[in-house]
């Protein structure tokens, strides 16, 4: 076996699947889809993929890993695979991390347990010697080397969705919406990572104006995106829209089309997604300068703004961005996050 990937059953997981059995050889990847449900397997059904209830793991994920010659660990989440690696460390050094985020940021997180305590200190031992690390932005290396003392060499990677890039396209052939109101999206999910009511105080200003405000929060924390809703509500009447069904690709996709401004507070890397297709979209975006992906965006040379500098804007200055930043961003972003780009990136990982 020469490539092992073992993810969770997530929304990225399928597209990426898609990806790899079009442009690479589907005889050479097995993915291990750890599923906490029976009814979570994907509809499409693939020969080289293999579905394995989590209160199930066991062993005999260890033997294969022992059988192939590259492991990627999509996201690391789960503690038996951690415990599994700190108890065989020699599978350690052909294991390729691939950083999703709160896996990462979880180092931030109070703990207050002894258990929490050990098992943290297993994930530093794995995380340390982890062969190699596939950021989707270097920031979040350099955080994994600070806090972690990693050792592992570094290769930023992307996830795709092929799907999502064809429809996105579409959109651009059609005439833009003609809408009376200046849409704004707030944030991703509903994680308290957004600091959604961070950024209703600042937009509080505007709430007189002919503005809407969008929220996403048909996942993440229920708590937070019931106290979210209260608040924006409050503040902003009508013109507050939580989004709290989950919309499949393309309605989501016309919803992105339909929105004026992003605004992305949270303090690390989360809503990549989001933001590129607002970029490629030809959007204006803000996010928080404290986030890896604010370094990211300014080394590919793409305009962003700082969530802080709202504070200082009038309205129009707000709304305002030239078709010269706007055509910019988006061709920085199309050639980034192309399919071709995409499968290079990929080939010189599974090469080296």
């Amino acid at each position: 076996m020469k490539n092992l990937h073992i993810v969770n059953s997530d929304k990225f997981v399928l597209p990426y699947i898609k990806f790899i059995n079009k442009y690479f050889d589907k005889d050479e990847h097995i993915f291990l889809v750890v599923q906490k449900n029976i009814n979570d397997e994907f509809e499409v059904k693939y020969s080289n993929v293999n579905y394995v209830l989590d209160k199930t793991i066991n062993f005999k994920m260890v033997r294969k890993m022992y059988q192939s010659k590259n492991i990627y660990l999509h996201g690391l989440f789960n503690g038996k695979i951690v415990t599994m690696l700190f108890l065989n460390p020699i599978l350690l050094k052909k294991c390729n991390w691939i950083i999703w985020g709160g896996d990462l940021y979880r180092y931030q997180s109070p703990i207050r347990t002894f258990k929490g305590k050990v098992y943290e200190f297993m994930r530093k031992v794995v995380i340390r010697h982890m062969g190699r690390v596939l950021p989707l932005v270097k920031g979040d290396y350099e955080l994994a080397e600070r806090w972690y003392g990693i050792k592992g060499k570094c290769k930023v990677t992307k996830y795709i969705n092929m799907e999502r890039n064809n429809y996105i396209y579409s959109l651009l052939q059609k005439r833009q919406n003609e809408h009376k109101t200046i849409n704004v999206q707030i944030g991703n999910s509903a994680s308290n990572r957004n600091n959604h009511i961070e950024v209703f105080e600042i937009l509080k200003k505007f709430k007189k104006e002919n503005i809407k405000i969008y929220c996403p929060l048909s996942y993440g924390d229920k708590e937070n995106a019931e106290k979210v809703k209260k608040v924006g509500k409050r503040i902003f009447g009508d013109k507050f829209v939580p989004m709290e069904s989950f919309l499949e690709i393309k309605e989501y996709l016309d919803h992105m089309y339909s929105i004026d401004i992003g605004i992305f507070n949270n303090d690390r890397q989360q809503g990549f997604g989001n933001v590129n297709e607002l970029l490629f979209l030809k959007k204006k975006v803000f996010i928080n300068n404290t986030n890896t992906l604010w370094d990211y965006y300014k080394s590919l040379g793409i305009e962003i703004n700082a969530v802080k500098e709202i504070k200082n804007l009038s309205f129009d200055k707000f709304c305002e961005v030239t078709k010269q930043i706007r055509e910019k961003n988006h061709n920085i972003i199309k050639h980034r996050f192309s399919n071709d780009k995409t499968k290079y990136i990929w080939d010189e990982i599974f090469k080296n």
